[in-house]
């Protein structure tokens, strides 16, 4: 066999192999849940040049069956949207529902005390917090500690089976 149709056999075989780990890596999906139009516009683009997939949500609980099609591998939601209720209203409406009810969610407002009075039950239901503003680098730990990461290896989505029927 020649030279060049050896490394022609092993330049095939290492296209399929990259083809194959491209096709199974998947961005996840984040939902960000907030009224504040600069807030999502700086989250968003954040999101997408860290190779995750942002979609964006303001209409606060008129947006719930979007959230819902969507099917985020995680949440940000400000507690706070609209009318102090807001937030808590969407919360609810997200622990009752089957399909979005187990994704990790990331809770932030620019009330710090709220924040605080939480905490200790949200972090036992196992959302985070985050205070608003706050630093880009920490909110990307605290996103890669909940989801692991902006895509999915095929390991992921073989053990991710069970919230995703």
């Amino acid at each position: 066999m020649s030279c060049r149709r050896c490394w022609g056999r092993l330049f095939v075989q290492r296209v399929v192999t990259l083809a194959a780990k491209q096709e199974c890596s998947v961005a996840k999906r984040i939902a960000v849940i907030d009224d504040d139009p600069a807030f999502v516009e700086v989250l968003e683009e954040l999101l997408a040049e860290e190779g995750y997939t942002p979609q964006v949500f303001q209409a606060g609980t008129a947006d719930l069956p979007a959230v819902r099609t969507f099917r985020p591998d995680a949440i940000v939601l400000d507690i706070r949207m609209c009318s102090p209720q807001g937030g808590w209203e969407i919360l609810a409406a997200l622990q009752q529902d089957a399909l979005v009810s187990a994704t990790p969610i990331i809770i932030c407002s620019a009330d710090v005390r709220q924040l605080q009075e939480h905490a200790a039950s949200w972090e036992n239901l196992g959302y985070r917090t985050l205070g608003k503003p706050f630093d880009l680098d920490v909110f990307l730990g605290l996103l890669r500690e909940v989801v692991g990461g902006p895509s999915w290896s095929r390991d992921d989505l073989s053990r991710d089976q069970t919230r995703r029927p």
